[in-house]
């Protein structure tokens, strides 16, 4: 059987028959042949941990398919469509994803180290399909250095993804969750994060030179911070996003904050008594469950900051307007039970 379907639709039994012969050149390149399939469609196919290596894929539509924990290190899938199939878990390292398109894919966990998902050629004259990954699930999936040139990546969600390196240039990012995810060194330059959600996403060298942030919810007064207050605040991230396994919680009673930029920092059961916030830029901060007893927050903007939950008698409130934060009851799971932790203010 020859390794280059002629056909429309690859069968199971042709494709296991496929695998054999790769896995046998796995072995001993003079023997077995690599897998190739092009211009196909491979339909509830299902493989958990084989190794695929180098396979290539070539155009090729995967509908309904699961591929859990599988090694396609090093393998080629240009201009392929990934429809309602799961690839969780997969080894992807250096493989050339160009011009693909994912549909109801599950990347969650996927390693995609040194990827490239970069327009793929598809005319004489140069035109180029760009990398369709919206509205895809890549859950803690690893980018680091990948080549996301162009992407469309709108309502993905990459939680927690580490995106490192990574080149997104003009990347369209509006409205997916970049929440906890590492950016450090990206490339995003003329990258479109509209309306982007950035919670305790890590732009430590993240290049974002012309990029749209309209809406975008992002902190970005780290860098204007003190050091030691850089590195309290970033130690407070991992005790948040970590749920107190690991970092630590910032204890920042009487610190001296006033006038910082702390739109959206991560403040989230902080210790700020006694603080003061006089004249900060509180909008869209994370502040529930925090301890503000006694803190001066005179004159604040605290425009959309959650603080259900917050400690905030004895704080001084002058020229704040609490209406237009979130003050409602904060809910808390403690030993099994769930309790609502009331916004504490002066009677």
């Amino acid at each position: 059987m020859s390794n280059k379907s002629k056909s429309n639709f690859v069968t199971r039994s042709a494709f296991n028959d496929l695998y054999k012969r790769h896995e046998q050149f796995l072995a001993n390149s003079t023997a077995g042949s690599r897998l190739f399939i092009a211009n196909s469609t491979i339909q509830q196919i299902q493989t958990t941990a084989i190794d695929l290596r180098g396979a290539c894929f070539i155009n090729v539509t995967f509908d309904e398919c699961s591929f859990w924990r599988t090694t396609l290190e090093d393998s080629d899938f240009e201009l392929s469509t990934v429809k309602n199939s799961s690839f969780e878990g997969s080894n992807l390292r250096k493989a050339r994803l160009r011009g693909v398109r994912l549909r109801s894919a599950n990347m969650k966990g996927v390693d995609l180290t040194d990827a490239d998902l970069s327009p793929a050629t598809v005319t004489l004259a140069g035109d180029t399909q760009a990398s369709d990954l919206s509205a895809v699930d890549l859950e803690r999936a690893k980018l680091v250095d990948a080549n996301l040139d162009g992407a469309d990546l709108r309502h993905s969600n990459l939680f927690e993804c580490d995106l490192s390196g990574a080149t997104l240039t003009g990347a369209r990012l509006g409205e997916a969750n970049l929440a906890g995810a590492n950016l450090s060194g990206a490339n995003l330059r003329g990258a479109d994060l509209t309306n982007t959600q950035l919670r305790n996403a890590k732009l430590i060298g993240c290049d974002l030179t012309d990029a749209k942030l309209d809406g975008a919810q992002v902190f970005f007064g780290l860098s204007s911070l003190a050091k030691s207050m850089q590195q309290k605040l970033m130690s407070h991230i991992d005790w948040v996003m970590s749920e107190g396994r690991e970092g630590q919680r910032a204890v920042l009673k009487e610190a001296m904050l006033s006038e910082c930029n702390l739109s959206y920092a991560e403040l989230t059961c902080a210790d700020l008594s006694a603080a003061n916030l006089r004249g900060a830029d509180l909008t869209g901060a994370y502040l529930a469950g925090a301890d503000l007893q006694g803190a001066d927050l005179t004159g604040a903007n605290v425009t959309g900051a959650d603080l259900r939950g917050a400690n905030l008698i004895g704080a001084t409130l002058d020229r704040v307007n609490l209406d237009l934060a979130e003050t409602s009851g904060l809910l808390v799971k403690s030993r099994g039970r769930i309790t609502t932790m009331q916004t504490r203010l002066n009677s």
